[in-house]
């Protein structure tokens, strides 16, 4: 009998938990929408996004001010927020005391390209291709010298066909490399493709130019240059040279 009752007030419980759970969404989608909380993260302070200009572009999808929740076209929002080269994920959601939240994430840079003769760009770590922005610059690995890959309508990702042959899958390999390495991204603030199609590393301090050749063995060619940075500073010191040549494998050729 005692066990009898027990069951049953458990079966109680759990109904009256969903009537409960049921009225709230019934009543939460008549709420209407109070404030938009909207976050930004990023890893920097400052940033390509800001949030007036979000706003801006979900007002341009739905006025979204004293609305009642359950008229909210949250994927419609959360497209439009996506469709903006800077944006990484989106989310937009509602509250439980009635607020839209927005959280967004936005995508950061990893190098940028300066080409010669067309507009530059950046690139992340994943491959993606960010515009130049008015509003913030991001200080990253510059690349320049004998380059020119113009952007294509339509193909945001150096992976896309058009750019396959070309110099950039190439930078984006090196500039991961460097930028996992603590000690060289500390050293190393520019890449330079010269007249020969080779890569060069122009340091953060001196004139001692690194030359890379092509991008074959990079991992030991950049292993190698470590070494002999920390050796030359025990020793003689990098200033008294001119250029550290890595071309030719297993080998380090300095120019004083």
């Amino acid at each position: 009998m005692l066990k009898t009752i027990k069951i049953t007030s458990l079966i109680v419980y759990v109904l009256a938990i969903a009537a409960l759970f049921a009225f709230v969404l019934l009543k939460g989608g008549e709420t209407v929408v109070s404030d938009t909380h909207l976050e930004i993260y990023r890893d920097t302070e400052n940033g390509f996004l800001n949030r007036d200009s979000l706003l801006t572009e979900l007002q341009s999808v739905q006025i979204t001010d004293s609305i009642e929740i359950k008229n909210l076209k949250i994927k419609n929002l959360e497209k439009k927020l996506l469709s903006n080269p800077y944006v990484n994920n989106a989310d937009v959601f509602s509250g439980i005391y009635g607020e839209l939240i927005v959280n967004v994430r936005e995508k950061k840079p990893l190098v940028r390209i300066f080409n010669k003769t067309s507009p530059g760009y950046y690139l992340t770590a994943e491959g993606d291709i960010l515009p130049l922005s008015k509003e913030y610059t991001a200080r990253v690995f510059v690349v320049n010298g004998y380059l020119n890959v113009p952007l294509v309508k339509g193909n945001n990702s150096i992976y896309d066909t058009v750019y396959s042959k070309t110099e950039l899958p190439g930078i984006l390999k090196l500039s991961k490399y460097l930028s996992k390495n603590e000690f060289l991204n500390a050293q190393i603030n520019q890449i330079y493709l010269n007249s020969k199609n080779e890569f060069e590393l122009i340091p953060e301090v001196g004139k001692c130019t690194v030359i890379l050749g092509s991008l074959n063995n990079i991992e030991i060619k950049l292993r190698n240059l470590q070494a002999f940075y920390k050796q030359a500073s025990l020793t003689e010191g990098l200033d008294k040279f001119k250029s550290i040549n890595l071309k030719f494998d297993g080998q380090i050729v300095c120019a004083k």
